[in-house]
């Protein structure tokens, strides 16, 4: 079981100041992106490049953890994939 939401995770577009990452299993919110420095009211395009990461990283650590696997198996060189699966251990919550 993971210790993090289920994903697959999508955007729902709250209004110009705030977007939500709902997960689609639940349709719980997730985390809200909102923009808290700058004073402004609408979200720049980094907080909405923000928000995009964070909606695709159940899936980009499914993807990631299956490409381990993958390589695992073709018994290539640990070295040429080991910053990657340092990434996903971090991902888990460990250091």
């Amino acid at each position: 079981m993971s210790a993090h939401t289920l994903g697959p995770w999508h955007i729902v577009k709250v209004d110009k100041s705030e977007w939500q990452i709902n997960s689609d299993v639940s349709d719980w919110c997730v985390v809200s992106v909102t923009p808290i420095i700058g004073g402004h009211d609408y979200l720049s395009k980094e907080d909405k490049a923000n928000a995009r990461l964070i909606a695709a990283a159940p899936n980009l650590l499914n993807e990631g953890k299956k490409l381990i696997e993958t390589l695992k198996n073709m018994a290539i060189d640990a070295s040429y994939f080991l910053a990657f699966e340092l990434a996903i251990v971090k991902a888990g919550g460990k250091s």
